[in-house]
Formats: C-alpha cells, sequence, structure tokens
C-alpha cells in the first residue's frame, strides 16, 4: 500500500525518469549476477520503497532529464558495487544513494 502511495509523488516532483533509471539498472544488474532468485528478489518491499520513496528526493536529484537518467543508474550501479564490499553489504542501497550524491555536485557542474 505504501509503494502505491509512492507513486503519484513520483510523478508530482517530476522524477519519473529517474526512478526507472534505477528500476532498470537495478534489475539488470540483479539479472545478471542472481537469476536464480529473481523471482522472489523483485517482490522484496526495500528496493521498491527505496526507487519510489528514497531516490526522487527532491532536493538532492539532478534536475535536467539526462541527470535525472544518470543519476538513477549511478544509485543503482554504486548500490550493487557496495553489496559486494563487507562492511557495506548491509547498507548498500543508502550507501549507494549517499555515493550518487556524492557524485551530483560534479554532474551539476557539468551542466547536465
Amino acid at each position: 500500500l505504501t509503494i502505491l502511495a509512492l507513486i503519484p509523488v513520483v510523478y508530482r516532483v517530476k522524477k519519473h525518469l529517474q526512478v526507472l533509471a534505477f528500476l532498470a539498472v537495478y534489475l539488470i544488474m540483479l539479472m545478471a549476477t542472481n537469476v536464480d532468485s529473481l523471482g522472489s528478489s523483485l517482490w522484496q518491499f526495500v528496493p521498491w520503497f527505496f526507487a519510489l520513496g528514497m531516490v526522487p528526493e527532491p532536493m538532492t536529484s539532478l534536475a535536467s532529464r539526462r541527470g535525472q537518467l544518470l543519476f538513477g543508474g549511478l544509485v543503482a550501479l554504486f548500490s550493487f558495487i557496495f553489496t559486494y564490499i563487507g562492511p557495506l553489504s548491509d547498507f548498500a542501497l543508502p550507501a549507494g544513494l549517499l555515493a550518487a550524491n556524492l557524485m551530483a555536485a560534479y554532474l551539476r557542474t557539468s551542466k547536465l
């Protein structure tokens, strides 16, 4: 129910491209690394809540279309990298978002 309530919020703040980029990269990397449990991974609450509630936060994410696509993809990419780093594996999604937020300062200056 929470996930369904977040969908209109994502469209209202105009961050749907960012969410779609995150979900696309996340699912592609999930399929590439863990095909056996893909069905059960798709129904987990945390990645969906993270994609719809945390990634589109307007204060730290990028505003342009290209920036949104790049930011969403970077969050997913960093999250998967941190999944395989021992101490960060339990916090891979928030650590990926933090790393992408740190990269957002550079992306803003490069005028994406």
